[in-house]
């Protein structure tokens, strides 16, 4: 059973997308879109995206993690009806300016997954 179309788009040796085949690829996937996403980027819903590469250049103080811990949140909470967040931890190399986001989730009250993004 497929559950959604895998990023980046590739057609294969069928002429046919690549899809995703279990729920942990698709609620990693999802997550990664969300986090990359900016708000105002989506056409058809503006407020969709956390925009993390917006934190990239400002110095990680407790109230910037904080911050982007909730909008990780809600933004997951909203878009992401079959997850649960149950962590987030944000860690950032400043000399390399790369920002680390690991997100530990459940998907549909029974699997516990963890998702980690290096954004550079």
């Amino acid at each position: 059973m497929a559950y959604d179309i895998k990023i980046p788009i590739n057609v294969n040796e069928n002429k046919k997308m690549d899809m995703l085949e279990d729920f942990i690829a698709n609620s990693r996937q999802s997550l990664r879109m969300l986090l990359l996403t900016h708000q105002y980027e989506r056409l058809l819903d503006a407020q969709y995206g956390v925009g993390i590469r917006n934190y990239l250049f400002e110095p990680l103080t407790e109230r910037l993690k904080e911050n982007l811990i909730s909008s990780i949140k809600n933004q997951a909470s909203k878009y992401i009806r079959n997850i649960t967040i149950n962590e987030v931890i944000v860690t950032a190399d400043e000399e390399e300016r790369k920002l680390y986001v690991k997100i530990q989730y459940t998907y549909d009250s029974t699997i516990t997954d963890n998702f980690i993004l290096e954004v550079v």
